[in-house]
């Protein structure tokens, strides 16, 4: 398994939109992995980091961390597809969803 703070080699192309950390210019996709791998590789600690109460997850904001608690403890899918009603637990997925693999919508833009 491989560790969500050391990219693979072959994964090292920086995007225009990736967060690159600044002591050893790795490329990250979203802040809170950039700011995960500074903390774990590089020792730094961030400002604050929110502690889930109910296992040993730590979060680089509050707001990820209820998220990670309603979805993982609560097990709450508050998030559903507009068009087919499937939930999720968090508002990427749905997106996600909604873009790529959501039936009705597909059956739509075919129809178009």
């Amino acid at each position: 398994m491989t560790s969500p703070f050391i990219l693979p080699p072959d994964s090292t192309k920086i995007q225009p939109d990736d967060h690159v950390c600044r002591i050893c210019n790795r490329p990250f996709p979203h802040r809170q992995a950039l700011v995960c791998h500074q903390s774990v590789v590089h020792g730094e600690t961030p400002v604050k980091l929110s502690k889930c109460p109910h296992c040993q997850t730590v979060m680089s904001t509050s707001r990820s961390l209820q998220r990670h608690i309603t979805a993982v403890h609560h097990r709450l899918k508050p998030y559903s597809c507009e068009l087919c009603g499937k939930s999720f637990a968090d508002p990427s997925s749905c997106r996600r969803h909604l873009k790529k693999t959501c039936s009705v919508a597909r059956k739509k833009q075919w129809l178009q």
